[in-house]
């Protein structure tokens, strides 16, 4: 079963994995805000689904070259935290800029990650911890299943304890190399920000 929760919850359940910063000022009811989502495992396969407040979008109608974006998706992120302060994760991305998949680099593709959380709804990404996944995604409306071979997805079922929305900035935005280290990415997760993200 899974719920929504809000910023209160997700700091009670689980205070070191996300924290509170004020509200974004983008409208609810978007692709950032979701309602539902799920994880398990079938045989060999992970299965993902989720249902967002708003349509999906299928292009990079988003991205211009006046937006900080560069990145946005969606991540099934483990609760526990390594040694090294990372989460392990599984996320869908769309980032038309650039190249960094070979199954539908222009579309929606899959990864595997390690995140490291930096507080404020935050997290750092090193290229390093950036894995290619063979995965199939269907989009249709307000919601994305996504099938992909276990093996592949860096993550334990189990262990999944949250999913939510991001956005990936320009790494030369200021906020970038004040959070994270050279060569990381700076990962905001909008489930902390906007409080509505679905713990498993």
């Amino acid at each position: 079963m899974t719920k929504t929760v809000t910023i209160a919850a997700i700091l009670a359940v689980s205070a070191g994995l996300l924290f509170a910063v004020p509200m974004a000022a983008e409208a609810m009811g978007s692709w950032k805000d979701l309602s539902d989502a799920s994880a398990s495992a079938k045989g060999n396969s992970l299965k993902l689904t989720l249902t967002a407040e708003g349509d999906i979008t299928k292009d990079g109608s988003m991205f211009d070259s006046t937006s900080n974006k560069v990145v946005v998706g969606y991540a099934w992120v483990e609760g526990t935290v390594d040694d090294d302060g990372k989460q392990n994760a599984f996320v869908t991305a769309l980032h038309p800029l650039f190249r960094d998949s070979n199954q539908n680099p222009d579309a929606w593709h899959s990864h595997s990650a390690q995140l490291r959380g930096v507080g404020g709804g935050n997290f750092c990404l090193a290229f390093d911890d950036l894995g290619t996944t063979q995965a199939g995604i269907s989009i249709k409306g307000d919601s994305m299943k996504v099938n992909t071979p276990l093996e592949q997805s860096g993550v334990n079922v189990d262990d999944l304890a949250l999913v939510t929305s991001f956005t990936i900035w320009d790494p030369s935005h200021p906020q970038t190399s004040m959070k994270c280290n050279a060569g990381e990415l700076l990962v905001r997760a909008n489930g902390a920000i906007r409080g509505t993200a679905i713990f498993l």
